[in-house]
């Protein structure tokens, strides 16, 4: 039901990486920090990096401020954060409770890259657009927009009722993540969590 904005979630994650800043040991959080005067990245690789550092930090300005989602994304990006942020407490919640591999279907992740990966990291620029790519083929747009360059995901943003339906989908998962939250560790096994987030997402979700 929600596997558009999964996959939406997996393209930031993945944006991050590049840039090689969300590794073991951030913060995380819950998402709507302020890390002050936001960034305005002057390359496309500085766009990436501001993008991590915002996601690392959970820092909801920085992260709008390096995103660009076309017309009328903001209320879909902050949605898309708060959903990212959710799930990342969740996460940290569960490793810390239970252990590394207890996320595994709950949370998606993405293998970070290592620092010989990210030297060889490669960036393509035409003009006022231009790509990302790191060695194992994972290309992040970008484009220059009044002066600064932002992470494209525009063309990842469904339109008009799909839109809305994602939406409602991404604060749904956000909801679901951050209601079953409180109860990681409180005499409650992995598979018993796992199963009160699964009614939690069923209960959350918007009827179709």
């Amino acid at each position: 039901m929600y596997k558009m904005v999964r996959s939406l979630l997996v393209l930031v994650l993945a944006a991050s990486l590049v840039a090689g800043c969300s590794k073991d040991g951030d913060k995380g959080g819950t998402g709507g920090g302020k890390g002050g005067a936001v960034a305005k990245a002057k390359t496309p690789k500085e766009a990436v990096t501001n993008m991590s550092k915002a996601i690392e930090k959970m820092d909801k300005d920085q992260f709008l401020a390096s995103t660009y989602l076309g017309e009328g994304g903001k209320e879909f990006a902050e949605a898309m954060f708060d959903t990212m942020a959710a799930m990342t407490a969740f996460g940290k919640e569960m490793e810390k409770a239970y252990g590394k591999d207890a996320i595994a279907g709950m949370v998606e992740q993405t293998p970070a890259l290592t620092d010989e990966e990210l030297a060889k990291l490669v960036i393509k620029e035409e003009g006022e657009k231009a790509t990302a790519t790191d060695p194992k083929g994972k290309p992040v747009r970008l484009v220059k927009k009044d002066g600064a360059w932002l992470v494209d995901m525009s063309e990842d943003v469904p339109k008009g009722e799909e839109r809305a339906k994602a939406l409602k989908e991404a604060k749904a998962m956000a909801k679901a993540y951050n209601d079953v939250r409180p109860k990681i560790g409180k005499g409650m096994t992995k598979e018993q969590i796992a199963e009160e987030l699964g009614k939690a997402m069923k209960a959350a979700m918007p009827e179709k």
